[in-house]
């Protein structure tokens, strides 16, 4: 069963041809075509209520990331990049484009690293950054280095992100090469993952729109099992799947997590069921937004989760805490959370958990 992946097929597809021979002629080529200056309008709910406070809520995040931007420190800057490029914001891909081309090493390849995941065209910066991270990089950092250079075009990098999927001892390391090379439609790494889907589940930087872009029905039973055994990262990671696909066989599942976990299992599966029109778990969602203090992506994805079932008391509630909470760090971390799934409604988990996966894997 293939499901295309709604993220890459509308927000990004004019990355997809994007070729440049630096990070600022791509930046000057994309904010002239594609970016916005202006907050565009939220209109996927259902009602023009939610979908006007919705709009202010995103208009609050951008300012607060705009001005985030400006930071004295780099990771912060790096942040507001990311989640600002997840909703094509001019500012936020003219940053990211900058950084893929400058002296951080880190911001290079987890701004490539979001793009890539996201199908869009890195910079050649970035691309030269991964190479070496990719050879010689510790720990995720060459997972991450692997998957940026899976876009590239020479045939010695794509060889060696072969040779890693095919023989490489860490079982993360040929994930990330096979899922690299599945991006560019190599069928014997898209068979090898299917065949694998067990252990693709539980990598922590799983990617739940590949896997339903290429999922056949073997692949997504063993997500729904994931989900019905509820262990780490596997269950987390099938909540993503089952909000990608919107696959109706996750509606046996999804609630026993719901009852059986707590903390942000629990909030992530109830999310999910409201956005596919089960309201039995609303009550789950609401308690994330009573507490006195909230905490975040929980509350992010509870209050577009009500918002989904038409419920605005939620949108409401995070607004009012970026209004009133006096700690800027506090105030950009939760934009960065809330912004990537304001303009999708429906798939708040996946598109917050891309943008906390490019900045903590």
């Amino acid at each position: 069963m293939t499901v295309p992946s709604e993220r890459r097929e509308s927000f990004f597809d004019f990355f997809r041809t994007a070729v440049a021979g630096t990070a600022a002629v791509i930046c000057l080529g994309l904010v002239m075509i594609a970016c916005q200056s202006e907050v565009v309008p939220v209109t996927g709910y259902e009602s023009a209520e939610v979908n006007d406070l919705a709009t202010k809520l995103k208009s609050e995040c951008v300012t607060i990331l705009r001005s985030a931007l400006q930071s004295g420190d780099p990771r912060t800057r790096m942040r507001a990049a990311i989640a600002l490029s997840s909703v094509r914001d001019a500012e936020g891909i003219k940053n990211a484009g900058q950084m893929m081309g400058g002296r951080m090493k880190e911001a290079a390849l987890r701004v490539a690293y979001f793009f890539v995941r996201n199908g869009m065209e890195p910079g050649l910066g970035a691309k030269s950054e991964a190479d070496v991270s990719a050879r010689r990089g510790r720990g995720s950092f060459r997972e991450l280095g692997i998957t940026v250079l899976g876009r590239t075009r020479d045939p010695q990098s794509i060889d060696m992100v072969r040779s890693m999927w095919r023989s490489h001892d860490d079982v993360e390391v040929r994930i990330a090469a096979g899922c690299a090379l599945a991006r560019r439609g190599d069928q014997d790494a898209i068979d090898w993952l299917r065949d694998n889907a067990y252990t693709w589940l539980d990598y922590e930087a799983f990617d739940a729109c590949l896997f339903a872009d290429i999922a056949d029905d073997p692949a997504l039973a063993s997500a729904i099992n994931a989900a019905r055994v509820g262990a780490m990262p596997s269950a987390r990671n099938a909540v993503l799947v089952a909000e990608t696909t919107q696959d109706r066989r996750f509606l046996s599942v999804l609630p026993v997590l719901v009852a059986r976990k707590t903390g942000s299992l629990r909030v992530m599966a109830a999310t999910v069921l409201a956005e596919m029109e089960n309201t039995e778990t609303i009550n789950v969602l609401k308690q994330a937004m009573d507490s006195r203090s909230v905490s975040f992506p929980d509350a992010a994805w509870a209050a577009l989760g009500l918002a989904r079932v038409g419920d605005e008391s939620g949108l409401q509630r995070v607004l009012e805490y970026l209004n009133g909470e006096k700690s800027d760090a506090k105030r950009i971390a939760a934009a960065c959370l809330i912004l990537p799934g304001l303009d999708r409604p429906g798939h708040a988990v996946c598109d917050s958990f891309e943008y906390w996966v490019a900045v903590n894997h």
